[in-house]
């Protein structure tokens, strides 16, 4: 599993083209453990959020914060986008933090 591999938080999942079809969190990985089933025995695809929140690489990160804390459950982290809709990288609510936002 990449995360565990690479000690990485969120995986940006890609489709054709490089786009964005999805995004897995540890958080993802709980509710799927939650709900009993085993991450090991189905696909990523059943795992993943096929809809993340998501920022364009060119947004204020003002902007970032605000879709962060919007949601009805906040959020900590947020796939960045170009403009084709292909990860560029991750945004963590700890960088934006430290960046004194």
């Amino acid at each position: 599993m990449t995360i565990a591999e690479k000690q990485a938080g969120p995986v940006s999942m890609t489709g054709e083209g490089g786009r964005l079809i999805g995004f897995v969190t540890d958080y993802d990985i709980r509710l799927c453990l939650q709900s009993g089933s085993n991450p090991f025995e189905i696909s990523i695809r059943e795992i993943m959020n096929p809809n993340p929140t998501s920022v364009r690489y060119d947004e204020k990160a003002y902007t970032a914060l605000c879709l962060m804390q919007g949601q009805p459950k906040p959020i900590t982290v947020l796939p960045i986008l170009d403009e084709k809709n292909g990860p560029v990288g991750i945004l963590r609510l700890q960088d934006l933090v430290a960046a004194g936002l």
